[in-house]
């Protein structure tokens, strides 16, 4: 949908709202046909004025595609307003999943029981049992 001056190709099809015809109520509605669906051709596929004037279209009253182009702008503005809350909560999703790593790494997110021992004490009795261990020698086979 264009307002003002355009060209437009040879390839291309413009439709002007006849008296009585919505130009939005006239834009969904081919919106809503989806007219690729009549383009024939195989290597370059297009539509032809002669299939699309054969597609019916009911026409309701003036004031019924009002009606019907304000509850489609209602329903955009809604569609609208859920992205814009969606993108803050993926914002919002990320930051509790730092802030929640960065508690549990603090150790803050369930009550520490006193009788265990801290993390330092348990790294050093696991440094201190490897160091314990003998390592292994290798075999080589002798020829």
């Amino acid at each position: 949908m264009v307002q003002g001056k355009f060209h437009a190709t040879e390839h291309a099809i413009v439709a002007f709202p006849l008296l009585g015809v919505n130009i939005d109520w006239l834009y969904y509605q081919l919106v809503a046909l989806n007219l690729n669906k009549y383009s024939t051709g195989m290597a370059q596929p297009g539509l032809s004025v002669k299939n699309i004037k054969s597609i019916p279209i009911y026409l309701p009253t003036l004031q019924e595609q009002q009606e019907i182009v304000n509850r489609i702008e209602k329903l955009f503005k809604s569609v609208e307003v859920i992205e814009q809350n969606y993108q803050k909560a993926v914002k919002l999703l990320e930051r509790l999943e730092q802030a929640t790593l960065a508690k549990a790494f603090r150790g803050e997110l369930v009550p520490q029981d006193p009788k265990d021992e801290p993390a330092s004490v348990l790294l050093e009795r696991i440094q201190a049992q490897r160091q314990e261990k003998p390592k292994r020698q290798s075999r080589r086979l002798k020829k």
